[in-house]
């Protein structure tokens, strides 16, 4: 008998990682919540194309991966990947704007990657 492919947002636990996130931004870790965002990126990228990001690669080096070998749209994977640089690495404060900035150029990446539209974090 044959099984039922599983929906990729199903197979992810997109539900209980976005709860995560809404869960770190309500509790004023909103740089936490930034770098769990990129985390769900990554799972999204070992869902979708089972590559996996190695130790050693940079939060860059990886997206340069993933749009040369993959195809990834650079439009909307390098301003997301700029802004998670800015919040991890560059210092920059990370207010609710800026946060809500990045939830917003991450939407893009996660309906491209998952075909859906992400799911609502309810702020």
């Amino acid at each position: 008998m044959a099984r039922k492919k599983k929906d990729t947002t199903e197979s992810l636990n997109v539900s209980s990682k976005f709860e995560n996130v809404k869960i770190l931004y309500n509790t004023g870790r909103i740089k936490e919540a930034i770098a769990y965002l990129y985390t769900i990126y990554t799972d999204l990228a070992l869902q979708k194309y089972g590559v996996r990001k190695t130790f050693s690669q940079t939060v860059r080096d990886f997206a340069i991966i993933m749009v040369k070998q993959y195809g990834q749209d650079p439009a909307n994977i390098y301003p997301f990947i700029q802004q998670i640089e800015k919040a991890i690495y560059g210092g920059y404060p990370s207010t609710p704007a800026f946060f809500l900035e990045i939830v917003k150029s991450f939407e893009n990446i996660y309906r491209e990657m998952s075909g859906h539209r992400m799911p609502s974090l309810n702020l």
